[in-house]
């Protein structure tokens, strides 16, 4: 492969913040193209896209976590002539999320977390001829924890709505569902 990459970040002085934006163009060679057990190492892949993320605390309690990904990708050779210029399976072009929690700072709940989020994946192809497309999905998180002196306890809950969407496809008949509604509790200690 070959890489070319160039990135900045800011980080504000007029607030708690980070910016992070990249741009790069990749190209892959020797790509493993092909399906249903036919596949062969053949072929490039270029990936040409931006990168922005975004962490601010908005106040000492409020913070927000953004990204965006947003790519144009080509298959730019093959033995197969005829989808040089398509874009590759799999691969959804655009990606974003964006999640913000809240602390309570005092009072009775003080150290509980209240947070919510939103994950989008942008549609993608199923097969290199670009003739099946996979739709795009949006999901929704949320998490609640609590943290006192050294220690708390977390629980996210991915995908709330317990969305039933198709993460990516191979093929007509090869595809994969993505996660459904998921719970992970997490408890951890400071010292």
């Amino acid at each position: 492969g070959e890489q070319y990459e160039v990135g900045l970040k800011y980080r504000p002085t007029w607030m708690d913040g980070l910016f992070t934006v990249s741009l790069f163009d990749l190209t892959r060679r020797n790509v493993v193209t092909g399906s249903y057990g036919a596949e062969t190492q053949i072929g490039a892949v270029n990936s040409r896209g931006i990168e922005f993320e975004a962490k601010a605390n908005l106040t000492d309690d409020l913070k927000l976590t953004a990204a965006v990904t947003a790519y144009d990708l080509e298959i730019t050779e093959d033995s197969d002539a005829s989808i040089v210029g398509n874009t590759p399976n799999i691969v959804p072009q655009q990606m974003a999320s964006l999640f913000v929690d809240y602390t309570v700072p005092e009072g009775r709940f003080a150290g509980v977390t209240l947070g919510g989020g939103v994950r989008y994946q942008g549609e993608s192809w199923a097969d290199n001829e670009n003739t099946l497309k996979v739709p795009d999905a949006t999901l929704f998180d949320a998490k609640l924890g609590y943290e006192r002196d050294s220690w708390g306890l977390d629980l996210n809950v991915t995908n709330i709505a317990d969305t039933r969407y198709v993460a990516s496809c191979k093929g007509q008949y090869t595809c994969s569902y993505g996660e459904g509604r998921s719970f992970k509790l997490r408890a951890y200690a400071k010292w």
